[in-house]
């Protein structure tokens, strides 16, 4: 069996912080110790129905039914081991299946300044965002359903992966590097409250609009769909606005507003001199 060599600096560079753990025999002090205790970072897990000797204790609690969720809880709270194998228990595996569930530890209601980001919860996000940014015409046509790993069947176990999964693992995880989880909420609030006018309606600011409009997009896009887009050029216009739409050709979904920016060059440059 081989195990991977955690290297020394690979230790050095790990987050450092104490997530200490209270137990021990009945009568010993730990439901006084408790009290003494910050409730807003402090979890009790209820193990044996002891939340009765904690009544309007203010913390947070949890009842773990079964053995396994007693091991999620551990690597959920204590890490991963990054020595272990993918399918092994408190695995970096087991940590991120665990995270999927329970969301990232590191979170903490994005106060994280100062400590370790939460970069698996950013991760899963960001692999989201790119799966939607994409077309299944491209996805099909590169991954298919191959799998990530020749000898490993994926319907033999949830560890087994096809490629695309894989492939949108690592790259969410990259970008995660490379982001900050409290700006991508921003962002995605910004888009979600975002529109014309900013008016008592989305209609009365389309019709607001009175310079002449470019509007360049893909049918292929699932963030703003081929219908939304004509109806939104056609209640601009509506009004004698005017307006030209370029439809761009290409599998890659929004991507190709840039990507394939290109097919609009010639439009772009008669616009802009006009």
């Amino acid at each position: 069996m081989n195990l991977p060599i955690i290297s020394a600096d690979q230790r050095l560079a790990e987050p450092r912080g104490v997530k200490g753990t209270i137990f021990g025999k009945s009568g010993i002090g730990k439901t006084s110790l408790l009290w003494t205790l910050d409730p807003d970072t402090t979890l009790f897990i209820d193990l044996e129905a002891g939340d009765l000797a904690i009544e309007g204790w203010s913390g947070d609690s949890v009842r773990p039914r079964t053995w396994a969720e007693c091991r999620d809880f551990a690597v959920f709270i204590g890490g991963p081991n990054p020595a272990l194998r993918d399918d092994q228990v408190y695995s970096e595996a087991h940590f991120a299946a665990v995270c999927e569930r329970f969301g990232d530890p590191n979170w903490n209601g994005g106060d994280y300044y100062g400590g370790e980001p939460p970069l698996q919860g950013l991760a899963e996000a960001l692999k989201v965002v790119t799966l939607h940014a994409q077309h299944p015409e491209w996805s099909n046509g590169v991954f298919g359903r191959a799998w990530a790993d020749e000898a490993k069947d994926p319907a033999a176990s949830f560890d087994h992966l096809y490629k695309i999964e894989a492939v949108l693992d690592a790259v969410g995880a990259a970008r995660a590097k490379t982001s900050d989880a409290n700006h991508f909420l921003y962002l995605a609030k910004a888009n979600q409250l975002f529109y014309a006018g900013h008016g008592n309606s989305l209609y009365a600011g389309l019709l607001a609009i009175d310079s002449p409009v470019l509007i360049i997009h893909t049918d292929e896009d699932l963030i703003f769909p081929g219908d939304a887009v004509r109806e939104t050029a056609s209640i601009i216009k509506s009004d004698g606005t005017p307006v030209q739409v370029v439809e761009l050709e290409g599998t890659r979904g929004h991507l190709d507003g840039v990507l394939s920016i290109a097919q609009a060059g010639k439009q772009i440059r008669a616009f802009l001199d006009k």
